[in-house]
């Protein structure tokens, strides 16, 4: 996944809306081993899917969403 300025982690899953079906949020995970953070993207922050997923958002932005469990997410 790459922000405006540059690569900042893995997608690790989607949040599918119950009822309508539509992804809300794109799972991933940044960081390293020692450092590892997990948080979900908001889909409207998504501007291409070409070369990987684009956003359009800062790593500092993404850096400031909630940490949230992949494992465990129900958002």
């Amino acid at each position: 996944m790459h922000a405006t300025d540059g690569e900042i982690g893995t997608v690790k899953g989607l949040v599918i809306e119950r009822l309508s079906h539509l992804v809300t949020h794109v799972l991933l995970q940044e960081g390293h081993l020692w450092g590892r953070r997990e948080v979900a993207i908001p889909i409207s922050a998504v501007t291409t899917f070409k070369g990987g997923i684009q956003l359009d958002m800062s790593r500092s932005a993404v850096q400031s969403l909630p940490l949230v469990d992949i494992e465990h997410t129900a958002l």
